[in-house]
């Protein structure tokens, strides 16, 4: 989420995840897979087989692996996070702040020997 500063980005026209995004490839594209199709901000963009309102309000907050470090004199590590339920971004330290993360995992391909 290096392009971001925090605040809302728009939506884009996908609506489901079974399509690439040519916008956004981080939480941000999980956040507009299932946002609707629609572009407004703010709206909520959980995957409906995570953590619904009911279940846990107040916690759809997932740490970025991206550091932020633009703007900030600070020593102590600050990273964005998203909130899915509503789409916000912002930048936080996980040192002082709890949120989830989420991890992709991906099938290793050896290299080909040629």
């Amino acid at each position: 989420m290096p392009s971001v500063s925090g605040g809302y980005e728009p939506g884009t026209s996908v609506s489901n995840g079974t399509v690439i995004n040519e916008t956004y490839d981080d939480l941000l594209a999980i956040w507009d897979a299932y946002n609707g199709s629609g572009t407004s901000v703010p709206t909520s963009g959980i995957p409906t087989p995570w953590l619904q309102p009911a279940e846990w309000p107040g916690k759809f907050t997932y740490w970025s692996a991206n550091k932020e470090v633009v703007g900030f004199t600070w020593t102590d590590p600050f990273y964005y996070f998203m909130d899915l339920y509503t789409g916000g971004i912002g930048v936080g330290n996980p040192e002082i702040y709890t949120s989830f993360v989420v991890l992709e995992f991906v099938e290793y391909v050896p290299p080909q020997v040629i």
